[in-house]
């Protein structure tokens, strides 16, 4: 019997489970030609599609790989159809070599069918079925996969829902008690897309998961929910803070532990590898290589890797950014001062991949602008990320 139930839970990483829905489908009479089976989830504040799992009976994979909605003209068209779409011939019908469709087609892929993934009337996504031969889709193939295309469209909303949720609930708190201090909204897009940047380059020399740097990104912008706890005269103070303040501030990451765990809970979010990653990401992003950082003085290897790039993008964008009490750092300035922390407080190879494109943080920059500076005071921006 197949595993719906399975599929749809959360048992196992998604990988696995496109894995086992692509082995399926492939037994079926007239759906064994079927090589790949491919999802991308789409983020709406960043306009970003990219690659979240897949099965590939090819040696040569299409992963890692992300882009803006805005630059793919065939994705933009199926989301504003709302209707999958059949393509007989990638080589023909892609004639124009985007870098996209140069990439779909470098893997072998001849023919297509597309569908939009939705939750709650948003997009979420798109699922492809792909396969090596020319005009596959026929109408019986595609009556074949449609339940499979609902079923992994079910799957991948379920995963994305409660961690949006957790996420919109915190903007909310935040909103109603005028606590974002340096948490704009555009920081935490530019931090997140940091995070994705630096990931996604690390996953391709460790051959970590899709999956990884898409659940890592969406957790990062959840770093420092605890912060909605601590009172506004320390949050918002200009000056140096008093001995007994710091240890208040300090203690936001245990309180964001808590409050993550509670949302997670309140929203029936059951998935141990995400809930793992949310609370490395928030306990340890303040610690330092040294075991000079925050709660806990963690050393070296006892800090996650998650939470190490986590910290570099968020200094980063600390550092660059306009602040009441300062201007922002010239770019120079602050590559500067973070390699001379790479290796003593800040991971080495994690610094010397986010700083290996200048161009791609330049971009960041330029298409999430502060609109008006925060009021964190000058002694929040430490080598422990704040």
């Amino acid at each position: 019997m197949f595993p719906v139930r399975k599929i749809i839970s959360g048992e196992g990483d998604i990988g696995e489970r496109v894995a086992a829905v692509h082995n399926h489908i492939k037994r079926l009479p007239c759906c064994s030609g079927i090589s790949r089976i491919a999802i991308a989830v789409y983020d709406k504040d960043t306009d970003l599609i990219s690659t979240s799992a897949f099965s590939d009976d090819n040696d040569v994979t299409f992963s890692l790989y992300s882009a803006r909605l805005g630059d793919i003209t065939s994705l933009n068209e199926i989301m504003v159809s709302g209707e999958p779409r059949v393509i007989d011939d990638l080589l023909l019908s892609y004639a124009s070599k985007s870098p996209h469709s140069t990439e779909i087609c470098q893997i072998g892929v001849r023919s297509s069918i597309t569908y939009p993934i939705h939750s709650d009337g948003n997009l979420i996504g798109f699922l492809f079925f792909n396969s090596t031969i020319p005009s596959y889709f026929s109408n019986d193939v595609v009556r074949e996969i449609s339940p499979f295309a609902a079923l992994l469209g079910l799957m991948i909303a379920n995963e994305i829902a409660p961690l949006k949720a957790v996420k919109a609930a915190v903007e909310i708190i935040r909103d109603v008690a005028s606590l974002r201090d340096d948490e704009t909204g555009s920081h935490l897009l530019r931090m997140s897309s940091y995070v994705r940047l630096i990931a996604t380059k690390l996953a391709k020399k460790y051959k970590y998961p899709d999956e990884w740097v898409d659940m890592l990104s969406r957790c990062a912008p959840l770093h420092d929910i605890g912060k909605i706890t601590v009172p506004d005269h320390i949050l918002h103070k200009p000056g140096k803070l008093e001995p007994a303040e710091r240890l208040t501030m300090q203690h936001h990451v245990q309180a964001g532990i808590e409050i993550g765990e509670k949302l997670l809970h309140a929203f029936a979010f059951n998935d141990e590898r995400i809930k793992t990653m949310m609370r490395e990401v928030i306990s340890e992003h303040h610690e330092t290589l040294d075991g000079a950082g925050y709660p806990n003085n963690l050393t070296d290897e006892t800090i996650s890797v998650e939470a190490r790039i986590v910290a570099i993008a968020d200094i980063f964008d600390a550092l660059t950014t306009e602040r009441i009490y300062k201007a922002a750092w010239p770019l120079e300035k602050a590559i500067d001062y973070m390699r001379s922390l790479s290796g003593v407080k800040l991971d080495q190879e994690c610094v010397d991949i986010f700083f290996s494109d200048i161009d791609e943080i330049l971009e960041i920059r330029r298409r999430f602008p502060d609109v008006a500076a925060s009021s964190a005071g000058p002694d929040k921006i430490t080598a422990g990320g704040g």
